[in-house]
């Protein structure tokens, strides 16, 4: 066999990257041992990155079709920049922006794999504004999942602080120890955010994703779409690329009147396109203004909620004018899960502050905004030709951009946490630990550092329920899947219901060709 022929080779293809990334592992941990002993959790940190970068050729060949290569080599070059060679030479100390350099390789490669991955889940068809909110979302959703496991990686000892939060905590207690031995009792210093570490990486991620998403538009402007899917395509597949067949789609309106079935004027009026759009954004908005004037009674008047109740009102008529905007109706299901979210995220909590009636209220939503952005997120697959993907493609593309949903929301807390809300509720973590600290250090122990809480804990929770309902929504979809092949779903989801009682009538050649002779 030629060294050509060698690198063409499939099975060469396949294992060549985890087999050079496994012995750089080996070699760079016993360097990693030599300079500072044994750690198990050191080992377990490289172990898992191992099983990591052996994962797509292990499932391939389970399966009998094997991965595309970019994917193993993505994996194996974020294990070594960000794991393998950081244990070896301690280089996040020496170059303080390296980590930041990590971040952006992974969220380009990310980016890069997602699109292996749309590929290998027939996601070809999908139109193109689809494939760069899916692989944005997807890459997102990657990044919370990964930062997840960071949390429980650090709550359980396997690594410590890698979302650098304790260190903000301990400069924090430093700094209001020195502020109370000045003088100044009760006082509490914020040296940093807790959770800028972890917002960082998701901000690099989805920004760097962004720069792959702009390199595979100007691709396809430039004409030379093959190109992309001869790189990123599995090794097994058989056509030089993925052929964008055109796919049929009944979400466009007819043209002309259309037909609307006999029956009383009201009968007429419930089946008709205007009540059917926008029936559910008048509802909503009447049960806002409801709410408002609830709030009113108890709480007075402030502009600050005045101006949250009003944008929710507006809110509620997004989809309609969206579609009108557009000249094409989106599908009512978008409208229900917007109204819903809503309803239970601001209209209740401004009535009654559900918020302070219900302590686990808080969880409870996320849960339910994951499923509705689960149905969100299958409402554009629908429209964006994305229901042709195999199940596997769906389920995975749903979880993952629905994650990515629930990661920009954080994004959006952190934002806000700078007035001085607490939404994502870690100040609390910061006061305990600086008083017990300060404690701790009148009572001898001049270096104490006591802890108190975890303050990313209600971040990480808001993400992991928001997976929960995400889940909720993949099982109720192989349920149907498997009763109904998917066209239950499809059925409720689709742009076409509305369009159902105005198809126009097309008349049997027998009845129009008049009676016979």
């Amino acid at each position: 066999m030629t060294l050509r022929q060698l690198f063409r080779n499939r099975t060469f293809i396949t294992l060549f990257p985890p087999c050079l990334f496994s012995a750089a592992a080996v070699a760079l941990y016993i360097i990693c041992v030599c300079a500072k002993g044994f750690y198990g959790a050191v080992l377990a940190e490289y172990l898992i990155c191992l099983a990591a970068c052996w994962l797509p050729a292990v499932i391939g060949r389970i399966s009998g079709r094997p991965f595309n290569p970019v994917i193993s080599w993505s994996i194996g070059l974020v294990s070594f920049l960000g794991v393998f060679l950081q244990h070896a030479a301690d280089i996040y100390s020496r170059l303080p922006t390296y980590g930041w350099l990590v971040e952006i390789i992974y969220g380009f490669l990310a980016g890069a794999c997602m699109y292996a991955l749309f590929l290998r889940w027939k996601g070809g068809c999908m139109s193109a504004s689809g494939t760069v909110v899916f692989m944005i979302l997807a890459t997102a959703g990657m990044t919370g999942i990964f930062e997840i496991v960071l949390y429980y990686g650090d709550l359980y000892g396997i690594v410590y602080d890698p979302q650098g939060w304790r260190a903000v905590i301990d400069a924090s207690i430093d700094a209001s120890y020195a502020a109370r031995l000045a003088g100044n009792e009760g006082a509490y210093v914020f040296s940093g955010h807790a959770l800028t570490g972890m917002i960082d990486d998701f901000i690099l991620a989805v920004t760097c994703c962004g720069l792959f998403c702009i390199t595979y538009l100007s691709n396809l402007m430039i004409g030379d779409e093959k190109t992309f899917e001869r790189i990123f395509r599995d090794p097994s597949a058989k056509d030089d690329r993925m052929v964008r067949l055109p796919v049929p789609c009944s979400d466009g309106m007819p043209e002309g009147r259309g037909y609307v079935p006999e029956g009383t004027k009201f009968q007429k009026f419930i089946h008709s396109r205007k009540f059917i759009i926008w029936s559910p954004s008048v509802v909503m908005a009447c049960v806002g203004i409801i709410c408002y004037f609830i709030r009113l009674s108890w709480a007075g008047w402030s502009w600050v909620t005045a101006l949250q109740m009003g944008g929710g009102i507006l809110a509620c008529f997004a989809v309609p004018v969206l579609g009108l905007i557009l000249r094409r109706h989106l599908s009512p299901s978008l409208t229900y899960c917007i109204s819903f979210f809503l309803l239970f995220s601001l209209f209740l909590e401004r009535a009654v502050n559900i918020y302070g009636l219900f302590y686990r209220y808080d969880k409870v939503l996320h849960t339910c905004v994951g499923l509705i952005c689960a149905g969100i997120i299958f409402i554009l697959l629908l429209r964006w030709k994305g229901h042709k993907m195999t199940p596997v493609g769906v389920i995975c593309t749903i979880m993952l951009a629905t994650v990515g949903i629930g990661v920009i929301w954080e994004i959006f807390e952190y934002s806000t946490d700078f007035t001085g809300s607490d939404p994502q509720r870690w100040y609390d973590v910061v006061y305990n630990s600086v008083d017990a600290s300060y404690l701790a250090r009148l009572a001898g122990d001049p270096q104490a550092y006591v802890i108190q809480g975890n303050a990313l804990m209600d971040t990480v929770d808001d993400i992991s329920v928001t997976v929960i309902g995400a889940g909720g929504f993949c099982i109720a979809y192989i349920i149907n899947l498997h009763f109904s092949h998917g066209a239950f779903f499809e059925k409720i989801f689709s742009e076409d219901r509305i369009t159902r009682y105005s198809r126009p009538v097309i008349k049997p050649d027998y009845i129009s060709a008049g009676p016979a002779e």
